[in-house]
């Protein structure tokens, strides 16, 4: 079919990256980060209470198994704005104050 390989996805590093304030703060305000949480399968991914739990707790097994991960992995259009985030996110330097950003709550998403 028409998926893409979980090797583009380092979730690791992803929700790694995403534990950094700073980081977290450069990339909310990049158009591919809006991109991606305007969609309601994201958004329920990260309000739901058994995968907030599972990543506080680095249980990446729990995690990865959730239906609401599988359903978003299956979505290649969520796939491709993912990537496209997670590109992003290794191009972001915390350093770089040059990045304007504003700020954007996302609901339920502190990791």
């Amino acid at each position: 079919g028409n998926k893409l390989p979980l090797s583009n996805l380092d979730l690791n590093k992803m929700v790694m990256l995403l534990k950094n304030p700073d980081q977290l703060k450069l990339l909310q305000s990049t158009k591919e980060f809006q991109d991606l949480i305007s969609e309601n399968k994201f958004r329920s991914l990260f309000s739901d209470p058994e995968i907030i739990q599972s990543l506080k707790k680095n249980d990446f097994n729990k995690f990865l198994s959730n239906p609401k991960l599988k359903a978003f992995l299956s979505d290649p259009k969520l796939i491709k704005k993912f990537i496209a985030v997670q590109k992003k996110l290794m191009t972001i330097d915390p350093k770089n104050e040059s990045v304007t950003t504003q700020h954007l709550s996302l609901p339920n998403t502190e990791l």
